[in-house]
């Protein structure tokens, strides 16, 4: 499946899911179609910055897939402050596919989510999020691609 109407700032994001929760398979959130926020620069927890995250929501709750460092956090919101809790159980793989005016990043999203003490399971989703070609979105993920290759040439040594 392919978006068609990406705005710089406003991706488009197809998320599908591929774990084995036989509830979210057969709900709604088995399949979403949204626009994503990205964000070059975003101050989080009053002394971290992000480079360039992209701030969606799955089932109940909103993530960040940051691309310069392959982080995700979770947004929480407290008493009317937002505070972001990196999940360093989770993880997404990505690759990219640029044409004349865009840029398709799709992968897959490991989402370690905890459903409570006894239940903690890592919930699938495959994604696509579609941009408009940038050279510093370019840059961003040729440098994330290239950290990414080295620390798995680290693990294998």
């Amino acid at each position: 499946m392919k978006v068609n109407n990406p705005l710089m700032f406003r991706p488009e994001m197809i998320l599908v899911y591929k774990g084995s929760n036989h509830v979210i398979h057969n709900s709604s959130d088995r399949m979403s179609h949204q626009y994503a926020i990205i964000s070059k620069s975003l101050k989080i927890n009053a002394e971290e910055t992000l480079q360039w995250a992209i701030r969606f929501k799955i089932l109940d709750v909103t993530l960040l897939f940051v691309l310069f460092g392959q982080k995700v956090y979770q947004e929480i919101e407290e008493d009317g402050e937002k505070m972001y809790l990196h999940l360093t159980n989770s993880f997404f793989y990505f690759n990219e596919t640029p044409d004349e005016k865009n840029i398709v990043i799709h992968g897959l999203l490991i989402y370690n989510r905890e459903y409570s003490e006894q239940c903690i399971l890592d919930e699938r989703f495959k994604y696509q999020i579609l941009l408009l070609k940038d050279k510093s979105i370019t840059e961003v993920l040729e440098t994330s691609k290239r950290m990414m290759d080295e620390e798995n040439e680290n693990i294998n040594i």
